[in-house]
Protein backbone atom coordinates (compact mmCIF):
# COMPACT_ATOMS: atom_id res chain seq x y z
CA UNK A 1 0.00 0.00 0.00
CA UNK A 2 1.44 3.35 -1.04
CA UNK A 3 1.79 6.29 1.31
CA UNK A 4 -0.57 8.36 -0.83
CA UNK A 5 -3.32 5.75 -0.50
CA UNK A 6 -2.80 5.58 3.25
CA UNK A 7 -3.06 9.38 3.48
CA UNK A 8 -6.30 9.36 1.49
CA UNK A 9 -7.75 6.62 3.70
CA UNK A 10 -6.84 8.48 6.88
CA UNK A 11 -8.37 11.69 5.53
CA UNK A 12 -11.59 9.90 4.63
CA UNK A 13 -11.75 8.35 8.09
CA UNK A 14 -11.36 11.74 9.76
CA UNK A 15 -14.00 13.34 7.54
CA UNK A 16 -16.43 10.46 8.11
CA UNK A 17 -15.92 10.56 11.88
CA UNK A 18 -16.40 14.33 11.94
CA UNK A 19 -19.62 14.08 9.95
CA UNK A 20 -20.85 11.24 12.14
CA UNK A 21 -20.15 13.13 15.38
CA UNK A 22 -21.72 16.31 14.01
CA UNK A 23 -24.83 14.37 12.99
CA UNK A 24 -25.18 12.84 16.45
CA UNK A 25 -24.63 16.13 18.28
CA UNK A 26 -26.97 18.18 16.08
CA UNK A 27 -29.72 15.56 16.04
CA UNK A 28 -30.01 15.76 12.27
CA UNK A 29 -30.81 12.60 10.37
CA UNK A 30 -28.13 11.07 8.19
CA UNK A 31 -27.88 12.74 4.85
CA UNK A 32 -27.03 11.25 1.49
CA UNK A 33 -23.60 12.88 1.67
CA UNK A 34 -22.72 11.12 4.93
CA UNK A 35 -23.89 7.75 3.64
CA UNK A 36 -21.93 8.22 0.43
CA UNK A 37 -18.81 9.24 2.37
CA UNK A 38 -19.00 6.15 4.55
CA UNK A 39 -19.46 3.97 1.46
CA UNK A 40 -16.36 5.48 -0.13
CA UNK A 41 -14.44 4.89 3.09
CA UNK A 42 -15.43 1.23 3.16
CA UNK A 43 -14.41 0.86 -0.47
CA UNK A 44 -11.00 2.41 0.14
CA UNK A 45 -10.37 0.17 3.12
CA UNK A 46 -11.36 -2.89 1.06
CA UNK A 47 -8.99 -1.79 -1.70
CA UNK A 48 -6.13 -1.44 0.78
CA UNK A 49 -6.90 -4.87 2.26
CA UNK A 50 -6.81 -6.47 -1.20
CA UNK A 51 -3.45 -4.84 -1.88
CA UNK A 52 -2.06 -6.11 1.40
CA UNK A 53 -3.24 -9.66 0.67
CA UNK A 54 -1.61 -9.61 -2.77
CA UNK A 55 1.68 -8.31 -1.31
CA UNK A 56 1.59 -10.95 1.43
CA UNK A 57 1.10 -13.71 -1.13
CA UNK A 58 4.01 -12.43 -3.21
CA UNK A 59 6.37 -12.08 -0.24
CA UNK A 60 5.40 -15.53 1.09
CA UNK A 61 6.40 -17.12 -2.20
CA UNK A 62 9.72 -15.26 -2.22
CA UNK A 63 10.49 -16.35 1.35
CA UNK A 64 9.61 -19.98 0.61
CA UNK A 65 11.96 -20.10 -2.38
CA UNK A 66 14.76 -18.41 -0.41
CA UNK A 67 14.41 -20.83 2.52
CA UNK A 68 14.39 -23.83 0.20
CA UNK A 69 17.58 -22.64 -1.49
CA UNK A 70 19.40 -21.89 1.77
CA UNK A 71 18.40 -25.04 3.66
CA UNK A 72 19.19 -27.55 0.90
CA UNK A 73 22.28 -28.91 2.65
CA UNK A 74 21.55 -27.85 6.24
CA UNK A 75 20.78 -31.38 7.49
CA UNK A 76 23.96 -32.91 6.06
CA UNK A 77 26.07 -30.02 7.33
CA UNK A 78 24.60 -30.33 10.83
CA UNK A 79 25.26 -34.08 10.92
CA UNK A 80 28.86 -33.65 9.76
CA UNK A 81 29.47 -30.91 12.33
CA UNK A 82 28.08 -33.13 15.10
CA UNK A 83 30.26 -36.07 14.07
CA UNK A 84 33.38 -33.90 13.94
CA UNK A 85 32.62 -32.48 17.40
CA UNK A 86 32.19 -35.98 18.85
CA UNK A 87 35.44 -37.21 17.30
CA UNK A 88 37.30 -34.14 18.58
CA UNK A 89 35.92 -34.66 22.10
CA UNK A 90 36.89 -38.35 22.14
CA UNK A 91 40.41 -37.52 20.92
CA UNK A 92 40.85 -34.96 23.71
CA UNK A 93 39.68 -37.48 26.31
CA UNK A 94 42.22 -40.03 25.06
CA UNK A 95 45.07 -37.50 25.10
CA UNK A 96 44.21 -36.34 28.63
CA UNK A 97 43.98 -39.88 30.01
CA UNK A 98 47.29 -40.89 28.38
CA UNK A 99 49.06 -37.77 29.67
CA UNK A 100 47.85 -38.42 33.23
CA UNK A 101 48.96 -42.06 33.12
CA UNK A 102 52.29 -41.25 31.50
CA UNK A 103 52.97 -38.33 33.84
CA UNK A 104 52.41 -40.37 36.99
CA UNK A 105 54.87 -43.01 35.80
CA UNK A 106 53.02 -45.81 37.57
CA UNK A 107 49.96 -47.97 37.26
CA UNK A 108 46.62 -46.48 38.28
CA UNK A 109 43.09 -47.69 38.79
CA UNK A 110 40.15 -46.23 36.90
CA UNK A 111 38.99 -44.34 39.99
CA UNK A 112 42.42 -42.77 40.49
CA UNK A 113 42.61 -41.80 36.82
CA UNK A 114 39.13 -40.29 36.93
CA UNK A 115 39.98 -38.19 40.00
CA UNK A 116 43.31 -37.09 38.50
CA UNK A 117 41.76 -36.02 35.17
CA UNK A 118 38.92 -34.13 36.83
CA UNK A 119 41.37 -32.45 39.22
CA UNK A 120 43.60 -31.38 36.32
CA UNK A 121 40.66 -29.85 34.45
CA UNK A 122 39.48 -28.09 37.60
CA UNK A 123 42.88 -26.71 38.65
CA UNK A 124 44.21 -25.68 35.22
CA UNK A 125 41.04 -24.58 33.41
CA UNK A 126 38.46 -24.05 36.16
CA UNK A 127 36.13 -26.68 34.69
CA UNK A 128 34.01 -28.98 36.83
CA UNK A 129 33.16 -31.96 34.61
CA UNK A 130 32.41 -35.66 34.97
CA UNK A 131 35.26 -37.26 33.02
CA UNK A 132 34.36 -40.47 31.14
CA UNK A 133 37.50 -42.40 32.04
CA UNK A 134 36.12 -45.83 31.05
CA UNK A 135 35.56 -44.80 27.44
CA UNK A 136 38.95 -43.08 27.16
CA UNK A 137 40.87 -46.07 28.59
CA UNK A 138 38.98 -48.52 26.36
CA UNK A 139 39.97 -46.55 23.24
CA UNK A 140 43.59 -46.29 24.41
CA UNK A 141 43.74 -50.05 24.97
CA UNK A 142 42.22 -50.63 21.53
CA UNK A 143 45.03 -48.54 20.01
CA UNK A 144 47.65 -50.37 22.09
CA UNK A 145 48.72 -47.25 24.02
CA UNK A 146 47.64 -48.50 27.48
CA UNK A 147 48.25 -51.89 29.08
CA UNK A 148 46.16 -53.57 31.74
CA UNK A 149 48.01 -55.03 34.70
CA UNK A 150 46.80 -57.09 37.65
CA UNK A 151 43.21 -56.85 36.49
CA UNK A 152 42.40 -53.37 37.87
CA UNK A 153 45.60 -51.42 37.16
CA UNK A 154 46.42 -49.61 33.93
CA UNK A 155 49.75 -48.23 32.70
CA UNK A 156 50.73 -46.19 29.64
CA UNK A 157 53.41 -47.44 27.29
CA UNK A 158 56.45 -45.16 26.72
CA UNK A 159 55.90 -42.13 24.51
CA UNK A 160 58.37 -43.18 21.80
CA UNK A 161 56.75 -46.59 21.53
CA UNK A 162 53.29 -45.00 21.38
CA UNK A 163 54.37 -42.63 18.59
CA UNK A 164 55.86 -45.52 16.63
CA UNK A 165 52.64 -47.53 16.88
CA UNK A 166 50.51 -44.58 15.79
CA UNK A 167 52.83 -43.84 12.87
CA UNK A 168 52.74 -47.47 11.72
CA UNK A 169 48.95 -47.57 11.93
CA UNK A 170 48.63 -44.30 10.04
CA UNK A 171 50.93 -45.47 7.25
CA UNK A 172 48.98 -48.73 6.84
CA UNK A 173 45.47 -47.28 6.83
CA UNK A 174 45.36 -47.27 3.02
CA UNK A 175 47.26 -50.19 1.55
CA UNK A 176 47.47 -50.20 -2.26
CA UNK A 177 47.78 -53.47 -4.17
CA UNK A 178 47.60 -53.81 -7.94
CA UNK A 179 45.74 -57.08 -8.50
CA UNK A 180 44.64 -56.37 -12.07
CA UNK A 181 41.12 -55.36 -11.08
CA UNK A 182 41.48 -51.66 -11.79
CA UNK A 183 39.24 -51.79 -14.85
CA UNK A 184 36.45 -53.58 -13.00
CA UNK A 185 36.72 -51.20 -10.06
CA UNK A 186 36.60 -48.22 -12.40
CA UNK A 187 33.51 -49.65 -14.11
CA UNK A 188 31.78 -50.09 -10.75
CA UNK A 189 32.60 -46.51 -9.81
CA UNK A 190 31.28 -45.19 -13.13
CA UNK A 191 28.08 -47.21 -12.75
CA UNK A 192 27.55 -45.92 -9.21
CA UNK A 193 28.11 -42.34 -10.35
CA UNK A 194 25.62 -42.80 -13.18
CA UNK A 195 22.96 -44.18 -10.83
CA UNK A 196 23.57 -41.30 -8.42
CA UNK A 197 23.22 -38.78 -11.26
CA UNK A 198 19.92 -40.36 -12.37
CA UNK A 199 18.53 -40.19 -8.84
CA UNK A 200 19.62 -36.57 -8.52
CA UNK A 201 17.97 -35.66 -11.84
CA UNK A 202 14.75 -37.40 -10.80
CA UNK A 203 14.61 -35.57 -7.48
CA UNK A 204 15.43 -32.27 -9.17
CA UNK A 205 12.68 -32.77 -11.77
CA UNK A 206 10.15 -33.58 -9.04
CA UNK A 207 11.08 -30.44 -7.12
CA UNK A 208 10.82 -28.31 -10.25
CA UNK A 209 7.34 -29.69 -10.99
CA UNK A 210 6.22 -28.97 -7.42
CA UNK A 211 7.58 -25.42 -7.61
CA UNK A 212 5.92 -24.85 -10.99
CA UNK A 213 2.56 -26.04 -9.64
CA UNK A 214 2.92 -23.80 -6.59
CA UNK A 215 3.82 -20.79 -8.74
CA UNK A 216 0.83 -21.41 -11.02
CA UNK A 217 -1.55 -21.63 -8.06
CA UNK A 218 -0.06 -18.47 -6.56
CA UNK A 219 -0.43 -16.67 -9.90
CA UNK A 220 -4.13 -17.60 -10.03
CA UNK A 221 -4.67 -16.24 -6.52
CA UNK A 222 -2.90 -12.99 -7.39
CA UNK A 223 -4.97 -12.69 -10.59
CA UNK A 224 -8.23 -13.09 -8.66
CA UNK A 225 -7.11 -10.53 -6.08
CA UNK A 226 -6.16 -8.12 -8.84
CA UNK A 227 -9.58 -8.49 -10.47
CA UNK A 228 -11.27 -7.84 -7.12
CA UNK A 229 -9.07 -4.80 -6.60
CA UNK A 230 -9.94 -3.43 -10.03
CA UNK A 231 -13.66 -3.98 -9.37
CA UNK A 232 -13.42 -2.18 -6.03
CA UNK A 233 -11.49 0.67 -7.64
CA UNK A 234 -14.19 0.99 -10.32
CA UNK A 235 -16.92 1.16 -7.69
CA UNK A 236 -14.98 3.76 -5.74
CA UNK A 237 -14.56 5.89 -8.85
CA UNK A 238 -18.32 5.64 -9.45
CA UNK A 239 -19.06 6.73 -5.88
CA UNK A 240 -16.60 9.60 -6.09
CA UNK A 241 -18.25 10.77 -9.32
CA UNK A 242 -21.63 10.61 -7.61
CA UNK A 243 -20.32 12.67 -4.69
CA UNK A 244 -19.25 15.47 -7.01
CA UNK A 245 -22.89 15.94 -8.03
CA UNK A 246 -24.06 16.71 -4.49
CA UNK A 247 -23.83 20.02 -2.74
CA UNK A 248 -22.45 19.89 0.76
CA UNK A 249 -24.65 21.31 3.47
CA UNK A 250 -23.32 24.57 4.98
CA UNK A 251 -24.26 26.34 8.22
Amino acid sequence: VKFQDMLVNVSLVLVALSAFVWTLMSGVQWSVEVITLISVLVGKVAQSAAGLMAAQTRYTGMMARALQAKSANSQVGLLMHLMESMEDQECKEMILAYCVLSGRGKSMTLREMDAACEGLLRDRFGLSVDFDVESAVAKLMCEGLVEQRAGVLYAAIPLRQALKRLDTKWDNIFSYRDDGGDAAAAAVVVEAEGARAVRYQTVEATLQQSLAATDAERAQVVHRLREQQEDIAHRIDTLEGAMMGYKWRTG
